[in-house]
């Protein structure tokens, strides 16, 4: 296995021992019974191993994005604050124009 401290992070680790994988064989039967069962819990161990890795990575990942999601939610409240100030003072002014618009008319 290439990986470092022999344990699998990727599939293409599995495809690693799935190479190296060797089994003892017997005279009668062809490979002993034992030792298939023994590498594959090694396998399984290994599948599991990188699901685990996985999963911690994808949690990571949805903390990452659900933060960035709370930054961007809190800075679109305060541009629609800033928003709807500034059309108020819009439409303050609109009608103080209207009002100078008025008076000079009279």
């Amino acid at each position: 296995m290439k990986v470092e401290n022999n344990i699998p992070t990727t599939m293409e680790d599995i495809s690693d021992i799935l190479k190296d994988m060797k089994f003892k064989h017997v005279l009668v039967g062809g490979v002993d019974d034992a030792d298939v069962w023994k590498q594959i819990e090694k396998l399984d161990e290994a599948y599991r191993t990188i699901l685990a890795f996985q999963q911690d990575e994808c949690n990571r990942q949805c903390a990452i994005l659900e933060q960035k999601n709370t930054i961007l939610t809190s800075k679109l409240i305060r541009l629609g604050k800033n928003y709807n100030w500034a059309y108020k003072q819009l439409e303050k002014l609109k009608e103080e124009l209207e009002q100078m618009k008025g008076g000079e008319k009279s």
